[in-house]
């Protein structure tokens, strides 16, 4: 999506597994090396952006390079995205079901996530962005999948997704689409 708007992108990923899965596209660049020590020249890039990865960073080390990268001016954004929305009754049933009963399982850094990146002291002059969010049409199929990706399922195991998706296939019938919201989390400073 960025190189729709930049001349050149230029993404890297300390996994080469990662990087495996991405979609080769002009105008971007793709290298297996951590964001704390990237190959990129000084005062190079207009904007620095971590999307989703930020809260996994050696943050002083990252801030350091992107202040290196970045020209004059230049933006350091990091963007996540936040629970998810369906409706009152299935937010509910997931609150009480799934969420809740995560919270102890979630990694420390998981947590600057879902604090919105806040507690971090970014470096620069904050800029404020418009609140945005991503919509989907999910199933409920879809739904468990994604919530099967998430770190704390995995390091827990299936006992409490279990639960959770048989409460709510009561309320949302295999194969229905429904609108999901995920409220994205941004943060933002110009250097």
């Amino acid at each position: 999506m960025l190189a729709r708007h930049f001349d050149h992108v230029f993404a890297s990923d300390p996994s080469a597994g990662q990087l495996a899965h991405a979609a080769s596209t002009p105008r971007v660049t793709y290298a297996v090396e951590p964001a704390e020590q990237c190959s990129l020249g000084d005062g190079s890039c207009d904007l620095v952006l971590a999307a989703t990865a930020l809260h996994w960073f050696k943050h002083e080390q990252f801030f350091r390079e992107a202040k290196r990268v970045l020209r004059q001016g230049g933006l350091l954004a990091a963007i996540g995205y936040d629970w998810f929305y369906v409706d009152p009754e299935i937010d509910a049933l997931i609150g009480r079901t799934l969420l809740k009963p995560l919270e102890p399982y979630w990694a420390a850094n998981n947590w600057l996530l879902i604090d919105g990146y806040r507690t971090l002291p970014f470096p620069g002059e904050e800029v404020r962005m418009t609140p945005s969010a991503i919509h989907l049409s999910w199933t409920r199929e879809q739904l468990e999948a994604y919530a099967r990706s998430w770190s704390a399922v995995q390091k827990l195991g299936e006992p409490i997704v279990q639960h959770a998706f048989a409460e709510l296939a009561h309320i949302w019938p295999d194969g229905e689409a429904r609108h999901v919201t995920m409220p994205m989390l941004s943060r933002v400073t110009r250097l």
